[in-house]
Formats: C-alpha cells, sequence, structure tokens
C-alpha cells in the first residue's frame, strides 16, 4: 500500500506520462522513489495493455542493483515480464525481447549495447542514481539522451552536486532541450550562480532557474514526509558461516593475538 507521500508522486508521475512530458524524481534516498516508478509503470501497463499499446520500458541503474530491480518488480508487478540484460548471453536477449516487458541493464552496457536499444520504441526510460550522467559530455550521457521515450524520468536524490550544470545535464535527458543549449545555460544560470548568491544577479538567476524545473522536478525530504513513515524497525538475522568462513574468520583473531 503506497504512502500518501507516494501516492501523490505516481500521479503526479502520471500526469506528466501521459501528456508525454519527462520528468525529476528528486525525494531523499529511502523515501521510495523506486516503489513510485514501479507503480507508475504497472498503471501504464494495465492501462495500455488493455488498449493493444504493448511497448516495452527501460530502467537503467548501477550493476548493482540490477537484482534489486528485477525482485522488486517481481514482488510489486509479477505480471509484467522482466528481463535483465547483462552477462554474454545480451545480443541474443535483446532479440528477443517479449512484449510489453520491462529491461533492466546497467550504465556501463548501455554503452555497449545503444545500437540494439535504438532500434526499440520505449514507453518509459527510467534512469536510477541519474547522478550518474551528471557531466553532459561522458559516452554514457550522449548515450542515454539518444533513447526513443514516450516518457523519460530520472531518479536521484542528490540533483546537484558539482554545480547547477549537474542538473542541466539531467533535465537534457528528461526533458530535452527545455533549458536551452549548455552555453546558453552557463551563461544564463551557471556563471551568475557560479559568482554567488549573495549577489543579485546570481540570486536572479538561481529563481529564475527554480522557477523554470519546478514544473518538472518533485522533491521530498524525509523531514517533510516523516509523519508518513513508519516506525523504526530493526532486525537481526543470523548466518552460519561456512567451513572456510569460518576458518578464515577464526585466523583473523589468531593472527592478531
Amino acid at each position: 500500500i503506497l504512502r500518501p507521500y507516494q501516492m501523490l508522486g505516481v500521479t503526479w508521475l502520471h500526469r506528466h506520462a501521459q501528456s508525454h512530458a519527462g520528468a525529476v524524481l528528486g525525494d531523499d534516498m529511502g523515501l521510495g522513489k523506486t516503489i513510485q516508478t514501479i507503480a507508475l509503470i504497472r498503471a501504464l501497463y494495465s492501462s495500455e495493455t488493455g488498449a493493444g499499446e504493448t511497448l516495452p520500458s527501460l530502467v537503467l541503474c548501477p550493476k548493482s542493483l540490477l537484482g534489486n530491480w528485477a525482485a522488486e518488480f517481481a514482488k510489486f508487478a509479477p505480471e509484467i515480464p522482466v528481463v535483465v540484460v547483462s552477462g554474454s548471453d545480451r545480443k541474443n536477449t535483446l532479440a528477443n525481447i517479449p512484449v510489453g516487458c520491462v529491461i533492466i541493464t546497467s550504465y556501463p552496457l548501455i554503452i555497449r549495447d545503444l545500437p540494439a536499444y535504438l532500434k526499440l520504441e520505449l514507453r518509459v526510460a527510467a534512469l536510477d542514481e541519474a547522478s550518474f550522467i551528471r557531466n553532459p559530455d561522458t559516452e554514457v550521457a550522449k548515450a542515454v539522451r539518444s533513447l526513443r521515450a514516450k516518457f523519460r524520468i530520472a531518479l536521484t536524490g542528490t540533483p546537484v552536486e558539482n554545480g547547477v550544470r549537474d542538473l542541466w545535464s539531467i533535465f537534457n535527458f528528461a526533458v530535452p532541450g527545455y533549458l536551452g543549449s549548455q552555453t546558453q545555460f552557463k551563461e544564463r544560470f551557471e556563471q551568475p550562480i557560479a559568482a554567488g548568491l549573495g549577489t543579485p544577479a546570481g540570486q536572479d538567476a538561481a529563481n529564475r532557474l527554480k522557477r523554470l524545473v519546478r514544473p518538472f522536478f518533485l522533491r521530498r525530504t524525509k523531514k517533510e514526509v516523516l509523519k508518513d513513515l513508519p516506525e523504526k524497525i530493526e532486525q537481526v538475522l543470523w548466518c552460519e558461516m561456512s567451513q572456510g568462513q569460518g576458518e578464515v574468520y577464526r585466523r583473523v583473531p589468531e593472527e592478531g593475538r
């Protein structure tokens, strides 16, 4: 059951998806960006399968999260076929994509397999940990910008790390061209803000940028939605070590002594 702020997020995403406008979901870590994305894809899958439209969707994430995304889809949207593209058999996997499935792959692999993805029209292209493309000049940033998708969503709890250029790069994926070219953005926003928010020009640029991104950018902090979060749950799980692990574990304190 989605929490109230998560339901608000899914509704907001769905509204943008229906209008084919991209979005950036910038909730704090731990607030459920994954489940909100799955709920959105499930809603689109249900409505569009009934209407005869069965385009695949793509989730792009760090390699370490491939299994987590697959498990979350199996748990919360078991009716949607999921294909994890990884390993040496990727070419064969991409050549046999099931109708209406969700493809899950990693950032390094999107560069290697880009020709296959460019042949696909996607319903949703979702970037998890979208700060991976904060540098717009990298191969991965260029690759994801070339994808063909009806709806683009960037998920990141850290939309600005090094400077506002990070935000431009993420927006240039989610809402291509909305913030102008990189040169225009640098002149209008990046340079004045870098000069200092204490200056009139810097503060004016920051205010204008806030107004521009607000329609396509949703961010909630833990402090804002704390009342909706459950009480902290602590769970202790005991794990028996294998014989080899036990030998290593015993050897360390023995060597220390």
